[in-house]
């Protein structure tokens, strides 16, 4: 069977579509990280235990949007042709990697952090 050739306005908005989820999920990740770890920083100052604490609600935004980031890093330079598969990619990524990080921050800080 021949192959049909794909359409270039279709690679063109898919394209698009990839550099959009980019950025947007950079500037997620930026804000996240940045703003999660500076939080994180003014808790823990004079408390250990709400430094914790806030550890732990920052860890899933944190690891929501940089592993979105990755997966739509990914999704921009390996899919060429799918605009779908370059906005569901990142979303799983993320969906993955957020509850993925909360649970090592977790067992870090529940079985290992004490044992130092």
């Amino acid at each position: 069977m021949a192959e049909i050739p794909q359409n270039d306005a279709e690679r063109k908005r898919a394209r698009k579509v990839g550099l959009l989820m980019l950025g947007a999920f950079g500037a997620m990740a930026l804000l996240a990280c940045c703003g999660g770890g500076a939080w994180v920083g003014f808790a823990g100052y004079n408390s250990e235990s709400a430094g914790v604490r806030a550890m732990y609600v920052a860890a899933l935004p944190m690891g929501f949007t940089l592993f979105g980031l990755l997966g739509a890093a990914a999704g921009h330079f390996l899919v060429k042709e799918s605009a779908l598969l370059k906005v569901v990619l990142p979303v799983v990524a993320g969906g993955v990697g957020g509850p993925l990080v909360l649970a090592l921050i977790f067992v870090f800080f529940q079985f290992i952090f004490p044992a130092l």
